[in-house]
C-alpha cells in the first residue's frame, strides 16, 4: 500500500516536471493561443511566421495532427509540394478519414504530376463526401484533359445532379458525349447551356457541331450563326460554317466563310483546303490550284491536297505535273490507289547472290561500267540476261515495297543502293517514269 502511494507520488511529480517543461516551452501560452496565433498569421499572409508558430508547436508535440496540417498547407502555398506531402501524409496516417488531408495530398501531388495518387486520393475525399463538387471538377478535367471521356463524363454527370447551374462543368459533360459520338445527348446538353448562358459561344460552336455531326445542317447553320454573333473573329466558327454551307452543297455561301477564317489566320490549313475543295467542285481549277500550293507550303504532307492536284493536272493534260503529284501521294501512303493504277517506270536491273558481289558490281557501275554488259556477265535473273536486264514499263506493287519506295524516289537514270531481296541483292536502274493515259493503254 505504501509502495502504490509512492509510485504515484514519483507519477505526480514527473508529471509536474514535464508540465514545467511545456510550459516553459510555450513561453506562457497554451496550444490553443498558439495555434490561434498562427492562423492569424496565416491569414495575414505572414507564411514563414506562421511556420514558425507550427514548427515550434511540432517540437513539443510531435503527435500534434492540427499543426502538421497547417505547417502541410503552408509548404503547400509555398510550392514546397515534397515536404507537404510528408505532413499531409502523417496526419492522414492518424486521422484516416481527415478529407481535407486528402484532398491537399490529392493537390501536392497534381502539382508534381502524379496523377496515379493523386486520383487516388481524390477518390478517398469522394468516398468521405460524395457531393464534393471541386473534387468531382477536378477528377473530371484531369480524366478529360488524357482524352478519358467515359471516366471524365462520370464526374461531370455527378456535378449535374448536385449543382444543375455550373455551366462550366455542364460543358465538360457536353463535351465528353461530343467526343464519345453521344450526339444526340450531346445536343440536348448543349441546348439546356444555351437556355442557362445565353452567351455561351462555345455552347453554340459545339450545339451547331452535334448538329452537323448528326447530318442536320440546317440547325447547325443556325446554331453556328449564333456563335458568330457572340464572337465574330473565331476562326472554326467560320471553318464549320463553310463546311456545314458544303454539304449542303450550297458553295456560293460556303465560299465567303472559308475566306474570313483565312483573313483571320493566313496559315489556317484547313480553310484554305476547304475553299480549294469547293473551287474545284465549281470547276474554278486555276483558283483551286493557286489555294492548293499554299496548302501544301504551309503542308507540304497534306494528301488530299496533292491528290486533288494530281486531278487538276490530269483533267488540264499536264502529265508531268500529274506524275510527280503521283509520286508525293505514293510517298506519302503507299496504300492509296492512285499511284498504282496511273504510274508505269521503265525500269532495269542486276540481281546478285551476295552482299558482297553487290557492292563490287555497285562499285563498277560508279566507274562506269555497261550496266548491260554487267548483267549479262553477272546476273542471276536468267529472264533478263537478253535484254540487259530490262524489265519494260512496270507498276507499282508488282514487287516488294522497299522496290517501289526506291523507285519513285530514284531520279531519271539514278541506279538505287544494293535492295535486299528472297533471292539475294538487286540493284535497280531508273530509265523512264509515266503516268497512264488513253493513249498509253
Amino acid at each position: 500500500m505504501i509502495l502504490i502511494k509512492k509510485n504515484k507520488f514519483i507519477i505526480l511529480i514527473l508529471a509536474g516536471i514535464v508540465l514545467n517543461v511545456i510550459t516553459q516551452k510555450l513561453e506562457g501560452e497554451t496550444f490553443d493561443s498558439l495555434m490561434s496565433r498562427g492562423n492569424k498569421y496565416i491569414k495575414m499572409g505572414q507564411m514563414d511566421e506562421a511556420k514558425k508558430i507550427f514548427e515550434k508547436i511540432l517540437e513539443i508535440n510531435p503527435d500534434h495532427s492540427d499543426a502538421h496540417f497547417l505547417l502541410g498547407s503552408i509548404l503547400y502555398s509555398q510550392q514546397k509540394w515534397n515536404e507537404a506531402i510528408n505532413e499531409f501524409k502523417y496526419v492522414i496516417s492518424v486521422r484516416t478519414e481527415f478529407s481535407n488531408a486528402h484532398f491537399m495530398l490529392a493537390n501536392c501531388y497534381y502539382q508534381i504530376e502524379d496523377m496515379t495518387n493523386a486520383i487516388e486520393e481524390y477518390e478517398k475525399v469522394l468516398a468521405l463526401d460524395p457531393n464534393n463538387i471541386e473534387v468531382n471538377q477536378k477528377l473530371g478535367k484531369m480524366f478529360y484533359k488524357n482524352k478519358k471521356f467515359e471516366e471524365a463524363e462520370k464526374y461531370f454527370t455527378n456535378i449535374a445532379k448536385l449543382s444543375p447551374f455550373d455551366t462550366e462543368s455542364f460543358f465538360y459533360l457536353g463535351m465528353c458525349k461530343y467526343e464519345l459520338v453521344k450526339t444526340d445527348e450531346a445536343i440536348t446538353i448543349f441546348k439546356k447551356l444555351t437556355e442557362i448562358e445565353k452567351n455561351s459561344m462555345q455552347g453554340y460552336y459545339y450545339l451547331g457541331m452535334s448538329y452537323y455531326i448528326k447530318g442536320e445542317n440546317d440547325n447547325a447553320i443556325s446554331a453556328l450563326r449564333k456563335a458568330e454573333i457572340l464572337n465574330p473573329n473565331d476562326i472554326d466558327t467560320h471553318c464549320s460554317l463553310g463546311l456545314a454551307y458544303f454539304t449542303k452543297n450550297n458553295l456560293s455561301m460556303a465560299i465567303p466563310e472559308f475566306k474570313k477564317a483565312i483573313d483571320l489566320r493566313s496559315d489556317n490549313v484547313e480553310a484554305r483546303a476547304n475553299l480549294a475543295m469547293v473551287y474545284f467542285e465549281q470547276n474554278k481549277y486555276n483558283e483551286a490550284l493557286e489555294e492548293f500550293k499554299k496548302v501544301i507550303q504551309l503542308n507540304p504532307k497534306h494528301k488530299i491536297a496533292h491528290k486533288t492536284l494530281a486531278k487538276i493536272y490530269l483533267k488540264r493534260g499536264w502529265l508531268i505535273d500529274a506524275r510527280e503529284e503521283l509520286k508525293n501521294i505514293f510517298i506519302l501512303d503507299p496504300s492509296e490507289m492512285e499511284p498504282k493504277d496511273l504510274l508505269e517506270f521503265h525500269v532495269r536491273h542486276i540481281v546478285l547472290l551476295t552482299e558482297e558481289e553487290a557492292k563490287e558490281i555497285q562499285n563498277l557501275i560508279e566507274n562506269g561500267y555497261n550496266f548491260s554488259l554487267l548483267v549479262r556477265q553477272r546476273s542471276q535473273d536468267k529472264n533478263s540476261i537478253d535484254t540487259g536486264g530490262d524489265l519494260g514499263f512496270i507498276k507499282l506493287g508488282k514487287f516488294s515495297l522497299n522496290f517501289d519506295t526506291t523507285l519513285v524516289n530514284l531520279p531519271l537514270g539514278g541506279y538505287s543502293s544494293i535492295i535486299k531481296i528472297p533471292t539475294g541483292f538487286q540493284i535497280i536502274q531508273k530509265l523512264d517514269e509515266r503516268v497512264i493515259t488513253d493513249e498509253v493503254k
